[in-house]
C-alpha cells in the first residue's frame, strides 16, 4: 500500500506567506523615520486656538500653518457643534506642498 498525499509542498500559497511574514518581520525591526528627532531645537506658536510646534529651521512653515489653521477655524467653527477649545499641530518639511 502506498501513502500519497494530494498537497503538494512549496505551492505558491506557501510561498506568498513565508516572504508576507518575513517583510512583515523585517519592517518590525527597522527603526522608524517618521519619529521626532531628539537634537532639533523646537519653537511653538500659540494662537487663539492652536498651538503649532516645530523646528527652529521651519519658522516660516510653522507660521503659515498657524494662520491656515486659524484660517480654517473661523470657516468651519460655524459647522462645529462644540468647536475644541486649542489643538496642536505639527508640521513637518512635507507639509510645505499643503501649505
Amino acid at each position: 500500500m502506498r501513502w500519497t498525499s494530494k498537497r503538494r509542498v512549496g505551492t505558491s500559497k506557501d510561498l506568498i506567506k513565508i516572504i508576507s511574514i518575513t517583510a512583515c518581520l523585517i519592517l518590525l525591526f527597522m527603526p522608524v523615520r517618521a519619529q521626532v528627532p531628539p537634537d532639533e531645537s523646537w519653537r511653538s506658536i500659540e494662537t487663539q486656538h492652536f498651538r503649532v510646534t516645530f523646528p527652529e529651521h521651519l519658522e516660516t512653515l510653522g507660521r503659515r500653518a498657524a494662520d491656515r489653521a486659524e484660517e480654517a477655524y473661523r470657516e468651519l467653527s460655524t459647522a462645529l457643534i462644540d468647536p475644541p477649545d486649542r489643538a496642536d499641530r505639527s508640521p513637518t518639511d512635507r507639509s510645505r506642498r499643503c501649505l
